[in-house]
């Protein structure tokens, strides 16, 4: 393992496991000399859910339903959460639902 030291573990795992691909926020320590040789890739999470999110919106609604549900909170207080790690994400989201990327309601 080539990557950073405090990461290796991860990529250990993620070779052991036969993955393709790892979801971190934490891209620069999974560079491209790192994990080509391996064949694996890096991807941000919030370009991974907006890859989801344009392959399968209703799966992905459903989803945020499902954990809008277990917080007892609307879709859209979930989304201005999650906006706060992955903002491109949910104003992407927001929009096609038809609402501004403003929280029209205090957050819980």
């Amino acid at each position: 393992m080539t990557n950073d030291p405090k990461d290796r573990h991860v990529l250990a795992a993620a070779v052991k496991g036969g993955v393709e691909l790892i979801v971190t926020f934490n891209l620069r320590h999974f560079t491209t000399a790192a994990l080509a040789p391996l064949k694996i890739e890096v991807l941000h999470p919030q370009d991974y859910l907006l890859t989801l999110y344009s392959m399968n919106a209703p799966v992905v609604m459903a989803k945020l339903a499902r954990i809008a549900s277990e917080d007892s909170i609307e879709i859209q207080d979930a989304l201005f959460r999650l906006g706060k790690s992955v903002p491109r994400f949910a104003t992407q989201v927001l929009t096609n639902m038809g609402e501004s990327n403003k929280p029209k309601r205090q957050q819980p």
